[in-house]
């Protein structure tokens, strides 16, 4: 009895050797008819590379045009990808004095994970840049931001929307209110004036919602606050400017980029806040939005954080008490490294 086991045990080593040599030969070093797919691992240019040693590599998008290209590996290949587009100006307030603007929306924000994606050619990317402060006059916005595009002309196209501009102290009506955006700006003071919608939409051949947008808010004795990716904006009252929207935390983002936050993760597409008469300053949105600007105190609204897509704050009046530009967006792509 124990000769026979013995025997058998031989056999069945050699076998199992056949066997283990047959699958390296056709699966790992992809030989014989009909060989699987291929081993060879992905990898990409484009933009800033890193691997920071979390078994991802990560490719960050900052410059208003570029290109990601595959070096090696399948065509068709999964993503997580944050796209980011440039926040709304904030708005000033009167030219002489008192009157305060609404702040900037925050840029339209899409993050997607494990996004299929068709490599088979180079894949475009525009990052967006911010709007522009308007300047301090009467019942003028500030300048929207850009938007931020991936890929566009292809199945996976992604578009995040420029966030919306705030307005400026409007004394009598009807003048326009808030502009639209990926987050709505906010209204200016002087008149219950409506803020601006949010226009970021779901994006086209996914299910779910993967865009992020609020609106703006009303002004009435100060400026209204821009909305944000997380939470729209508040009503500026008297003689306070509206808080801003928050943006929204991802939580695969390396610490590099955007803003720390509540809770864990980076935070991205924060509001940009109301321009105050006495009150406040009030702080931008979480995730980069500018804080806005007080007339008692000269004040000047803040910019949005350059690649967060924050919104600029709404400011005052005479031009050092301006308002705040919008931030860039940014672009980032990672994939697994094996």
């Amino acid at each position: 009895m124990g000769a026979r086991s013995s025997k058998i045990t031989s056999q069945n080593n050699r076998s199992d050797g056949h066997l283990l040599e047959y699958f390296r030969s056709t699966f790992v070093r992809g030989g014989g008819a009909n060989s699987g797919p291929s081993v060879i691992p992905f990898s990409a240019t484009g933009g800033s590379k890193s691997t920071p040693g979390d078994g991802y590599i990560y490719h960050v998008f900052t410059a208003s045009s570029s290109t990601l290209s595959r070096d090696a590996g399948p065509t068709a290949f999964s993503i997580d990808i944050l796209l980011v587009a440039g926040g709304g100006g904030g708005a000033s307030g009167t030219p002489t004095g008192g009157g305060a603007g609404g702040g900037g929306g925050a840029g339209g924000l899409i993050e997607i994970q494990n996004l299929s994606t068709d490599f088979s050619s180079s894949i475009t990317i525009t990052v967006g840049t911010g709007g522009s402060r308007s300047p301090d006059a009467y019942y003028v916005q500030g300048t929207p931001g850009n938007d931020s595009t991936f890929a566009p002309g292809t199945p996976q196209a992604l578009t995040a929307k420029g966030g919306g501009a705030g307005a400026a102290y409007q004394y009598t009506g009807p003048k326009p209110g808030g502009a639209p955006g990926g987050s709505g700006g906010g209204a200016g003071g002087g008149a219950p004036y409506t803020g601006g919608a949010a226009l970021q939409p779901s994006q086209p051949g996914n299910s779910g919602t993967y865009g992020y947008g609020n609106s703006g808010a009303f002004g009435q004795d100060s400026g209204g606050g821009g909305g944000g990716a997380g939470s729209g904006g508040s009503t500026g009252n008297n003689p306070t400017g509206g808080a801003a929207g928050d943006g929204r935390p991802i939580s695969w983002v390396p610490s590099s980029y955007g803003t720390p936050g509540p809770t864990p993760g980076r935070w991205f597409a924060g509001g940009g806040a109301g321009g105050s008469y006495t009150g406040g300053p009030i702080s931008g949105g979480i995730g980069g939005g500018g804080s806005g600007g007080r007339w008692s105190a000269g004040t000047a609204g803040q910019n949005g954080t350059a690649n967060t897509g924050g919104g600029g704050g709404g400011g005052n009046n005479n031009g050092v008490n301006g308002a705040g530009n919008g931030g860039s967006g940014i672009c980032i792509v990672r994939y697994l490294a094996t």
